[in-house]
């Protein structure tokens, strides 16, 4: 490196300083208007739990139905479809029974099914506690 060249790499991070300090205080990117506030649901799956939610939280809570998500490692069964036909067999007949959906929640396949209303789904939910405890079944209350 020659002198000159030295000279004006010494230039270049001199006029880089300048610029740098005369900002106010230090930017980062978490200060961006750009940066995420929450967690991002663009980059899901359709089939992530949270597209169909999010479509039912404005509805007033007399019509918003229930929901039940029952882990898919606690189900019996060697395949998805064995798991679907087990859930099927046990909730098909119970009262407000609508429809159940294989979905992806938080990097994990999970089981959702669908009740009329949200007293089912709790009575459901009780009901398999009980004679079922070795299924993971949680009730989704916050549609956010």
């Amino acid at each position: 490196m020659t002198v000159t060249n030295a000279n004006d790499v010494t230039d270049v991070n001199h006029f880089v300083d300048q610029v740098i300090n005369s900002y106010d205080a230090p930017q980062h990117l978490c200060d961006s208007i750009h940066a995420p506030k929450q967690p991002s649901v663009v980059n899901l799956s359709l089939n992530d739990l949270r597209h169909r939610l999010n479509v039912l939280r404005h509805k007033p809570a007399s019509e918003q139905p229930g929901f039940l998500l029952i882990a898919a490692h606690s189900i019996p069964g060697y395949n998805r479809l064995d798991k679907l036909n087990h859930i099927i067999a046990l909730f098909q007949l119970l009262p407000g029974y609508l429809d159940l959906t294989w979905k992806y929640h938080d990097r994990s396949a999970a089981i959702m099914i669908e009740f009329s209303s949200q007293i089912y789904s709790r009575q459901a939910h009780d009901h398999f506690k009980m004679q079922h405890s070795e299924l993971e079944i949680s009730i989704i209350d916050d549609l956010r």
